[in-house]
């Protein structure tokens, strides 16, 4: 196996979400989401009815846009405009 490598993949985060906010008109569904997530991480996001959880992933998956904030992909900034921005950049979301 090589290390270097190895060590490459895992110092760098695989998605970076910072401070992303998004509202539906006077809603704010999100505000202020930071999240890391290492590569080979297996995440489930949790919550009750209404807590943002499908608004964030359909920002990942460029279905809707984040008001602001910002988001890194393996180190590169990742605001897709259409979903396949996001299914390019290898982001999908099944439902």
């Amino acid at each position: 196996m090589n290390t270097e490598a190895v060590a490459e993949v895992t110092a760098t985060p695989r998605l970076t979400v910072s401070g992303v906010t998004k509202s539906f008109g006077m809603t704010k569904a999100l505000s202020g989401i930071d999240m890391t997530i290492d590569a080979r991480t297996v995440l489930a996001v949790i919550g009750e009815n209404g807590a943002g959880k499908s608004t964030l992933m359909k920002i990942l998956a460029g279905i809707h846009q984040a008001d602001a904030g910002s988001m890194q992909l393996a180190g590169a900034p990742h605001a897709p405009q259409h979903a396949q921005q996001a299914k390019a950049a290898g982001v999908v979301m099944v439902h």
